[in-house]
């Protein structure tokens, strides 16, 4: 140390200590998507945006004229096809996924069915925006929160 320079050294509480740990937590907790944080956003209408493959193959979708509507309550709820109309309204067909949501080792899965068939997604992603589903074969769904079109 030079002559004459002295080091400031701030001396920290116990409580300013304390209070600074629990920020870390809770800023580390938001950060951590959690199952039931991916189930509150899974609500809404999806636009896929690209599927990626095991094997690293990859389709991007520059546009879809195909939006999922997922509506899930108290782990219940469907999964349905959708075609956006210009004037805000949606065609669809007559065909519904049944869901049902189960967290099984902290990993939230959806499960499907249809008269013909029954599948098992997980929910790799979700926030507000943006959703990723990997289905049993390691295929990856990107989607993102559906945005109409502004025609004017």
């Amino acid at each position: 140390m030079l002559k004459g320079i002295q080091t400031y050294r701030p001396k920290m509480t116990a409580s300013a200590l304390g209070t600074l740990l629990a920020m870390q937590m809770i800023l580390l907790g938001c950060a951590r998507p959690t199952p039931e944080n991916s189930l509150r956003h899974l609500n809404g209408y999806w636009q896929i945006v690209s599927v990626e493959r095991p094997d690293g193959e990859e389709k991007n979708y520059g546009f879809s004229n195909v939006v999922d509507h997922i509506e899930v309550v108290d782990g219940k709820g469907f999964r349905k096809k959708l075609t956006p109309q210009v004037d805000g309204s949606f065609k669809t067909s007559n065909v519904v996924e049944a869901i049902s949501t189960n967290i099984t080792n902290d990993r939230l899965q959806l499960q499907y069915s249809t008269e013909f068939s029954q599948w098992t997604e997980e929910v790799v992603f979700a926030d507000e925006n943006n959703l990723t589903l990997q289905n049993e074969q390691g295929i990856r769904y990107l989607y993102r929160r559906y945005q109409p079109l502004a025609i004017e």
